[in-house]
């Protein structure tokens, strides 16, 4: 067994907790230099990868409450004599898998459950985006974490459970090759969530809430909105404003240009936008619309994981709840917090990751 393991398992939740809680004040220390190598890494905008820092700090802020709340429960038992006690024991060596698109607070959602509960971990990392792992993992040292408790790696990996944020191909991919093995594993693998747009709404309000899921980190996200129903009345008003506003939006590199709201992204299609941009580079796209895309265009079938926005044609109410729910995927798309649970049901995963259940999953 490791020395780092051992270690661990014979410090207590308060001294686990200390490490943790200080993980978080270093992050912040370091905002800007993460955010730099979030945003050469992956494209995000300065605004964007320093918000992930804040994001990543905030599961070690949790997790290092939490570590000091984990009870044991007493069971009454049948015989007066006897008492039963549940006892939560740690699963040994995780395998964390860890996405681009959010190299950092990914990881630090995985890494901080595993460490408060006594766990190594062993992050594999996106081949695009290894230095946010890596700089996590110093950073960690510096915290107290002993060292080789968490160690970056960009080959297969040998564990005991393996939790992964990514495509629901390779989800399913995880759960065959983990088979013969029986890992436990807590998968987060993509969404299709939908944005339903009523006659009676408040236009601005909507379009600014659909600016917001559908654009952040240029779509690249499981839960932004991805299938956009608008009823009919008001339809050709939705697009025209969505279209005045996507506009406004400046496509770029922010390292060399702060004015820049989005950075590159893949996979545009037609109508407004849609077009390369190869005076920036070959990964810079305008931003899409779609107009008048229906239930059986693979832009409403599949995770798009861009900023192209797809508002289709609803009826009522009744009829487009049906078709919201009529989707494979499905990921929780409201109230994402790290006090939360978070976790997908149907395609969209199993298993749930933050908020005190993480510990469990």
């Amino acid at each position: 067994m490791a020395p780092s393991f051992v270690s661990l398992l014979k410090d207590p939740s308060l001294f686990r907790g200390r490490v943790l809680r200080h993980f978080p004040d270093l992050l912040i220390e370091n905002k800007e230099d993460f955010g730099k190598i979030i945003t050469t890494e992956n494209g995000k905008c300065k605004a964007d990868a320093e918000g992930e820092v804040l994001f990543a700090a905030s599961f070690f802020e949790w997790f290092g409450e939490e570590v000091t709340r984990v009870y044991r429960d007493i069971i009454p038992h049948g015989s007066a004599t006897s008492r039963t006690r549940v006892i939560k024991e740690l699963v040994g060596i995780c395998g964390l898998i860890i996405p681009w698109n959010f190299p950092l607070a990914m990881g630090a959602r995985k890494v901080a459950a595993a460490l408060a509960a006594g766990c190594t971990v062993v992050m594999k990392t996106d081949g695009l985006t290894p230095f946010s792992s890596n700089a996590m993992a110093v950073l960690g040292e510096r915290a107290g974490v002993p060292k080789g408790l968490a160690v970056p790696c960009a080959s297969q990996l040998l564990s005991k459970k393996i939790p992964f944020t990514g495509s629901t191909r390779v989800g399913k991919m995880l759960i065959q090759q983990s088979s013969s093995t029986l890992k436990k594993l807590c998968l987060e693998p993509g969404g299709n969530a939908p944005f339903i747009v009523f006659n009676d709404v408040d236009l601005e309000v909507a379009i600014a809430s659909i600016l917001i899921s559908k654009s952040k980190v240029t779509g690249q996200t499981c839960v932004c909105a991805n299938r956009i129903f608008v009823q009919e009345d008001i339809y050709e008003t939705f697009s025209q404003r969505l279209v005045e506003e996507i506009s406004k939006f400046r496509v770029g590199n922010d390292l060399e240009d702060r004015s820049v709201t989005h950075g590159p992204f893949k996979n545009a299609k037609v109508l407004p936008g849609g077009k390369r941009l190869p005076s920036l580079a070959k990964n810079f796209h305008e931003l899409t619309i779609l107009g008048d895309t229906n239930d059986s265009m693979l832009v409403a079938r599949e995770e798009t994981f861009g900023p192209v926005a797809a508002p289709m044609r609803s009826s009522t109410e009744g009829k487009v709840i049906q078709r919201a729910n009529s989707c494979a995927q499905n990921a929780n798309t409201e109230h994402i917090l790290t006090c939360y649970s978070f976790g997908g049901v149907k395609h969209s995963g199993m298993g749930h990751e933050g908020s005190q259940y993480g510990l469990d999953h």
